[in-house]
């Protein structure tokens, strides 16, 4: 399954962002950009996880990164095809 992550999100100089696959600490996935704002990447992953979130990295350290509360979930059962995902930051709610 070929997995293309596509997100809108401003950093700062060297920071980047990632995809944690299934509530894991570790860096999964390093997207790119051309703008520090529009953030593209892809990977080939068997088997399909089942939820990632995002995470601002600089230096191989992260600085931030999504609530787990609510993770983004991949369509499972979908069979071995191409999935592109435009996707948006999901913050902490304000009252946590």
């Amino acid at each position: 399954m070929k997995l293309t992550f596509r997100i809108e999100y401003r950093t700062e100089w060297g920071e980047q962002i990632c995809v944690l696959f299934n509530e894991m600490d570790k860096v999964a996935l390093e997207l790119s950009t051309i703008d520090g704002y529009h953030w593209e990447g892809y990977a080939e992953v068997h088997p399909m996880p089942q939820s990632y979130r995002y995470a601002v990295v600089r230096d191989g350290k992260t600085v931030r990164k999504e609530s787990g509360r609510i993770p983004h979930v991949l369509p499972q059962g979908i069979g071995e095809k191409e999935l592109q995902i435009c996707d948006s930051w999901r913050d902490q709610p304000l009252a946590s």
